[in-house]
């Protein structure tokens, strides 16, 4: 969503869609006040129904025997974007005083094509001498074991929908360092071992190592209290909260006129945009919609595949 003129695409298709809906379900709190912010959802007919989210496999043995590593540690799993935030996170991390006690281990889901790792050593030198590990792509059992056998999980993401790493690490009693912008507080629940008052800030993520690990020393995360938070978030309960949202829901008949947002000029750097009603007609189905979408994005010199 860079893109100027694919952004403007995506708005009016989401308009579109979303007049449509008999509801509109948030998977957190946070989305649906997004939705409803945004202009897409009617607030009479959005609810928040939160995903669901499993236990994520461990292989048997400890984790860190393959890492080399003789000490507890702090896991990340992102991937690198300016959103997951994590370079702040090395960056915090390395200014802390908990690195002497423990170390932190990062899994970058893209680091492959983002050269993510290669940078940071560029940047701040050997990082497994100052006791930080970059994974790349991991298997699923192993990002388990990671999982299970870490002291704490840290997250500097800006924002999420939703955010699933910290239901996974919270599935292994896992408490949390992370910011409770957006839906993290919410989901994070009573699991926050430190908040990070200031995800974009290395200084403010070094403190919230810091206090973390105070309080692990302290013995002061019981696991059994983030394993509870995490089952809020059990397909079960998933299951019950639509249902329920489902039967308080009476259908309407299909909404038009909705306000779209149509540009000006496509010329990179310089979309204008102006409010217009509603043109043309409704896309009635998924194909329609997505084609709508491709032609938008075409007329505005941006192919979509």
């Amino acid at each position: 969503l860079k893109d100027p003129a694919v952004r403007t695409a995506y708005h009016n298709r989401c308009v579109e869609i979303y007049a449509q809906a008999d509801l509109v379900c948030g998977i957190s709190a946070s989305a649906t006040a997004d939705a409803i912010r945004f202009g897409y959802a009617d607030p009479e007919r959005a609810v928040t129904v939160w995903t669901g989210v499993e236990a994520v496999p461990c292989e048997p043995g400890p984790a860190g025997a393959a890492l080399g590593l003789d000490r507890g540690y702090f896991l990340n799993v992102s991937g690198e974007d300016h959103r997951k935030n994590p370079r702040a996170l090395v960056e915090g991390f390395l200014r802390s005083r908990a690195k002497a006690r423990r170390g932190l281990v990062l899994v970058v889901s893209n680091d492959a094509q983002t050269r993510f790792s290669e940078r940071l050593r560029a940047e701040f030198g050997d990082l497994r001498r100052q006791g930080v590990h970059v994974l790349g792509e991991t298997g699923e059992r192993a990002l388990g074991s990671l999982y299970r056998d870490c002291d704490a999980f840290a997250y500097s993401s800006l924002y999420e929908g939703f955010g699933i790493p910290l239901v996974e690490a919270q599935r292994q009693g896992k408490w949390a360092i992370t910011s409770t912008a957006s839906s993290m507080g919410d989901v994070v629940g009573p699991a926050l071992l430190a908040a990070i008052e200031d995800p974009a800030s290395a200084d403010s993520i070094a403190k919230a190592f810091d206090a973390a690990s105070a309080l692990l020393d302290a013995g002061g995360a019981d696991p059994e209290i983030a394993r509870t938070q995490a089952r809020r978030f059990g397909w079960d309960a998933v299951a019950a909260s639509l249902e329920a949202a489902v039967g308080r829901t009476n259908p309407r008949p299909l909404v038009k006129g909705k306000k779209r947002l149509w540009p000006v000029t496509a010329s990179e750097g310089d979309v204008r945009v102006q409010m217009r009603q509603g043109q043309g007609t409704v896309p009635t189905t998924i194909t329609e919609q997505n084609a709508m979408f491709q032609k938008l994005a075409l007329e505005f010199g941006k192919g979509i595949a």
